[in-house]
């Protein structure tokens, strides 16, 4: 396949495994579908891809959990956080497990949710528990689709010169859905 950019993964693999990890702890749906779909390509070893995937994924949210922990001086993500998730403060009590999985599947949500709960100070030992068997499936799923996006190219794969800007436009139009939809539920709520 002719790419514009996937050849410096390729001299140095250890880089894509970095940025994978970096990717999810900071992000999240975007990158963990981009990342199934280049393993599928066999750019990476998938077993090592999806170690660093869920890693990145678990040590994230525990990065956001001590943020809201230790840094809710700062107005701006006190206010960011409080006006994303309070809605969720009960769900994130009574039904934490629900609470974090579903939260991963909606834009902009799941990092407020855990800024909001290391302010609340929940117990993090407990959240962290759930969220490491949540994040194991959240990472089968969105990088299971990406994996098999990727897949269903390779018979069309000899057409797709440039198939590098279409999935670029492909995870453009997916995270202004996603945003979207994330406007609208909250205009329900």
């Amino acid at each position: 396949m002719h790419t514009l950019f996937l050849q410096y993964i390729v001299v140095w693999k250890p880089l894509g495994y970095i940025l994978a990890f970096i990717a999810l702890a900071l992000e999240g749906e975007g990158p963990l579908f981009v990342f199934g779909f280049l393993t599928a390509q066999g750019f990476f070893d998938p077993f090592l891809m999806f170690l660093v995937l869920y890693a990145g994924t678990v040590f994230g949210d525990a990065g956001w959990f001590a943020l809201g922990h230790y840094v809710t001086r700062f107005k701006v993500l006190r206010i960011w956080a409080d006006r994303l998730a309070t809605p969720f403060d009960e769900h994130l009590r009574e039904r934490p497990f629900k609470t974090i999985f579903f939260s991963q599947f909606i834009y902009g949500i799941h990092h407020a949710i855990w800024v909001r709960a290391g302010s609340l100070g929940l117990p993090f030992v407990r959240l962290m528990r759930l969220d490491a068997l949540a994040s194991i499936f959240w990472v089968f799923i969105v990088g299971g689709l990406g994996y098999g996006a990727s897949l269903s190219l390779w018979p069309i794969a000899k057409f797709l010169r440039y198939g590098e800007i279409i999935l670029l436009f492909g995870l453009i139009l997916f995270i202004l859905f996603q945003k979207f939809v994330t406007k609208y539920i909250r205009r329900r709520l």
